[in-house]
C-alpha cells in the first residue's frame, strides 16, 4: 500500500489511530451541542493514508450532513408506513356551566294568585371519556404510492451517503499526494543547494589556483540563489497543501503533519521545516557558506536519486468499456439518480390519480363513558366518498404534464451523467496512463542526468571542463528530477480520480504502488 501502513505493526497503528479520533473530538454528528477541544491535539506520526481517510471519514461534515439526511428520510419512510396502522387516541371532555342572576328571577302564577322566585344562581357539569380508534380503509392509492415514495427516497439517501463518502476519499487522497509532492520538491531543491554549495567550492578552488578568472564564480552563486528561490516557494506550497489536507480531513490543528511516504517508511521533514522563520533564515542574504578558499569537496556532489520515491510498476489497463461497464454498477450517483427517477415515476401516478376519481372511506369507532343516566356507550362509523374533478380550470391535468415533464427531464440527467462520467473515465485512464509513461521517461532522464553531471564533475576537477558545462548538467538534472516527481503524482491523483470514477474507492485500496 502506497500508504505506508505496516501489517506487521496493524495493532499499534489502528490502536494510534483511535487515539487521534478521539482526542480530536466527538464525531459532529452525535450531539448538537458538541464542543471541540480549547487545544488541537497531535496526529499520527507519521500519518499514512488510510488513517487520514479514516479520520476524514470520521470528522467531515460534509459526510455527517449526508448521514443526517439519511435518518431524515428513513424517519419519513416509517411516517409513511404508519399510515397503514389504525389510529388509537384516548379523549376526555368535561363541561361545567354555572348561570347567576343579579336579584333572582320572579314568576306569577295567575291560577293560584301566587308569586315565586328562584335561585340567583345554578350551576351543570357533566364529564366524557373514551377511546376513539381510526382506521383509513381505502384512499384512491395515495398511502401506497406515498409508501414507495419514502422507500425510493430513502435508497437515494443512501445513495447519496455513499456518494459523499466516495467523494471525500477521493478529496483526501489527492490533498495528501499533494503534500507528498511538494515534500519531495523540497528535497529536490534542496539537493540542487546542496549541489550548487560544491560548484561554488570547485570554482573557487579553481580561481584559487588561478586555473579560471574570478569573474567564473558569479553563475554558481546565481544557481545557488535560484535553487534557494525554488526551495521557499516549495516551502510554501508545503504549508499550503497540508492546510488543504486538514480542511479535505475535517480537522483544525496547528501541530505539524508527518506523512508516511511512498517507500513506507517514515517521511523526513524537509530541512529546513516548512514555515515563515525557517525560510527567513534561508534568504539570499543567508546562504549557507561556500567550502573555504583553496580547499575542494572531497567527494563529487551527489545527485540524491536515491531520496526520491520509487516509479509504480505498470500492469495492463483495462478498456474503456470495461471500465465503464464497471462504474455503471458500482456508481452510487448513478444509483441514486436512478431512485430519484423511480420516485419520480410515483409523482406521476399521484398525480394522475389526483385527476381521476377519488374513493375514500375510512372507520372510526368510539368508545365512551358519561357521567349521567347513560354512563357507558359505543359509536362506530363507516365513511365512504367518491369525488371527481369535473371542472378545475384544467389544474389536475396540468399537474399531470409538468410530473412527466419533470420525469424526462431526471431521465435525461440520468443519461447527462452517463456520458459525463464515460467522458471523465476516458480522460482520467488517458492521463493516468500518459503520466506512468512520464514516470519512466522521467526516471531514465534523471540517470542520465546523473551520470552526465558525475561526468562533468569529474571532468572539472581534471581541467577539461568548464563552470558552464557543470553548471548546465545540474540545470538539467534538475529539472528531470521535478519532472520525475511531478509525472509520480500525477499517476498517483490519476489513479485515484479513475477508482474514484470506477465507484470503488470506497472498497478497494485507494491507490496502488503496481498500478492496477
Amino acid at each position: 500500500m502506497i500508504s505506508g501502513y505496516d501489517q506487521t505493526h496493524s495493532r499499534r497503528r489502528m490502536a494510534a489511530l483511535t487515539a487521534a479520533i478521539a482526542i480530536l473530538g466527538t464525531p459532529l454528528a452525535a450531539k448538537a451541542d458538541i464542543t471541540l477541544p480549547a487545544q488541537p491535539q497531535p496526529l499520527p506520526t507519521p500519518l499514512t493514508l488510510q488513517e487520514a481517510i479514516a479520520i476524514a471519514t470520521h470528522r467531515q461534515p460534509l459526510v455527517h450532513i449526508a448521514h443526517s439526511q439519511t435518518q431524515q428520510a428513513e424517519a419519513l419512510k416509517q411516517e409513511n408506513q404508519a399510515k397503514y396502522f389504525p389510529t388509537i387516541a384516548p379523549t376526555y371532555e368535561y363541561l361545567q356551566q354555572n348561570r347567576s342572576y343579579p336579584n333572582g328571577k320572579s314568576a306569577y302564577n295567575p291560577s293560584t294568585g301566587l308569586s315565586s322566585t328562584s335561585a340567583a344562581s345554578s350551576a351543570f357539569s357533566a364529564g366524557q371519556g373514551g377511546v376513539v380508534v381510526t382506521e383509513n380503509i381505502f384512499d384512491n392509492g395515495q398511502r401506497e404510492v406515498l409508501n414507495a415514495q419514502a422507500r425510493r427516497n430513502l435508497d437515494a439517501a443512501k445513495a447519496g451517503a455513499t456518494n459523499v463518502n466516495q467523494q471525500t476519499i477521493l478529496t483526501v487522497t489527492q490533498a495528501y499526494f499533494s503534500v507528498l509532492k511538494s515534500m519531495d520538491l523540497v528535497r529536490v531543491a534542496e539537493l540542487e543547494i546542496n549541489r550548487a554549495q560544491q560548484e561554488v567550492g570547485l570554482v573557487q578552488a579553481e580561481i584559487d589556483a588561478g586555473t579560471a578568472a574570478k569573474s567564473a564564480i558569479f553563475q554558481p552563486r546565481s544557481d545557488l540563489a535560484a535553487a534557494q528561490v525554488a526551495l521557499s516557494q516549495n516551502q510554501t506550497a508545503v504549508s499550503v497543501a497540508t492546510s488543504a489536507l486538514k480542511n479535505a480531513m475535517g480537522i483544525i490543528s496547528n501541530f505539524p503533519m508527518t506523512l508516511a511516504p511512498l517507500t513506507g517508511g517514515p517521511q523526513p521533514e524537509p530541512a529546513p521545516a516548512p514555515d515563515v522563520a525557517a525560510r527567513t533564515s534561508q534568504t539570499a542574504a543567508n546562504l549557507p557558506a561556500a567550502p573555504p578558499p583553496n580547499e575542494a569537496p572531497s567527494t563529487a556532489p551527489t545527485t540524491g536519486i536515491e531520496q526520491l520515491p520509487p516509479a509504480p510498476a505498470a500492469v495492463p489497463p483495462k478498456t474503456i468499456d470495461e471500465y465503464f461497464k464497471i462504474a455503471q454498477e458500482a456508481r452510487p450517483d448513478l444509483k441514486q439518480q436512478q431512485q430519484l427517477i423511480e420516485a419520480q415515476k410515483l409523482n406521476v401516478k399521484q398525480a394522475q390519480l389526483q385527476a381521476g376519481i377519488a374513493i375514500n372511506g375510512a372507520y372510526t369507532y368510539t368508545y365512551f363513558n358519561n357521567a349521567g343516566s347513560q354512563p357507558i356507550g359505543s359509536d362506530s362509523t363507516v365513511e365512504l366518498s367518491a369525488s371527481f374533478p369535473l371542472f378545475d380550470a384544467g389544474a389536475t391535468h396540468d399537474a399531470v404534464r409538468a410530473a412527466k415533464a419533470q420525469l424526462d427531464a431526471s431521465i435525461d440527467q440520468y443519461e447527462v451523467m452517463r456520458q459525463a462520467l464515460r467522458t471523465q473515465i476516458e480522460q482520467d485512464a488517458a492521463n493516468r496512463t500518459g503520466a506512468l509513461d512520464q514516470v519512466k521517461l522521467a526516471n531514465a532522464a534523471v540517470a542520465a542526468a546523473h551520470a552526465t553531471f558525475d561526468a562533468e564533475v569529474a571532468q572539472l576537477q581534471v581541467g577539461l571542463a568548464t563552470v558552464f558545462d557543470v553548471t548546465t548538467a545540474d540545470v538539467t538534472l534538475t529539472q528531470a528530477q521535478n519532472q520525475y516527481v511531478t509525472a509520480l503524482y500525477s499517476f498517483y491523483n490519476y489513479d485515484a480520480a479513475l477508482q474514484r470514477d470506477l465507484g470503488i474507492n470506497d472498497v478497494a485500496p485507494v491507490s496502488t504502488l503496481n498500478g492496477a
